[in-house]
Formats: structure tokens, C-alpha cells, sequence
């Protein structure tokens, strides 16, 4: 487990208006095994998890040079997103190819 996705639950957690209710590692053993810890619903596509898991808003918990997709993806889904890092560190990194 990654060291941001480590601590993002117990601060989610402290909000009593927020649920947990999906999440989505490419990677399965990593992805049971969070979901077994913290619960929600285990995906393997965000696409998948943003359409089927009733999804209100996203923390994105990726290496920051990997934030974009996923946000781009929660953004055309309508859902709020959090990320602990820009996505990128010059605007072309942002921009897609």
C-alpha cells in the first residue's frame, strides 16, 4: 500500500458524513486487501467504479504524476475530486497527447 492511500481512509474516516464505498487498484492483491481493511467495493476499471458504486465524490491516491486520468475521469462523471498533489508539474504534462 502506498504511503498516501495508507493515511486517506482514517482522515476520510473522522468525517462523519463521509462512506466509503468503493475502491479501485489495478493491481489485485492490493485492491482486496484495501478493500478488506477499510471496506467499500473492489474495482479494477474507475470507469466501472464511478457508473456502478453510487460514487458522491473521489480521493485520488495515485504517484502525482498519474493524477490526471483519473480526474479527468471523475470530472466527466460529475464527481467531486481530492488529490494530495498537483498533476502534474509543468502544464504539459497535463495536456494529453
Amino acid at each position: 500500500m502506498r504511503k498516501v492511500a495508507a493515511f486517506t481512509p482514517a482522515r476520510w474516516a473522522r468525517l462523519a458524513e463521509s462512506e466509503l464505498v468503493a475502491v479501485c487498484d489495478a493491481q489485485g492483491e492490493r485492491r482486496a486487501g484495501f478493500a478488506a481493511r477499510y471496506g467499500g467495493r473492489a474495482f479494477d476499471d474507475p470507469c466501472a467504479m464511478l457508473a456502478q458504486a453510487g460514487v458522491e465524490a473521489v480521493s485520488i491516491c495515485t504517484p502525482h504524476p498519474l493524477h490526471r486520468d483519473p480526474a479527468v475521469l471523475a470530472a466527466r462523471a460529475g464527481s467531486p475530486r481530492s488529490g494530495r498533489e498537483a498533476s502534474g508539474r509543468r502544464a504539459s504534462r497535463l495536456r494529453r497527447p
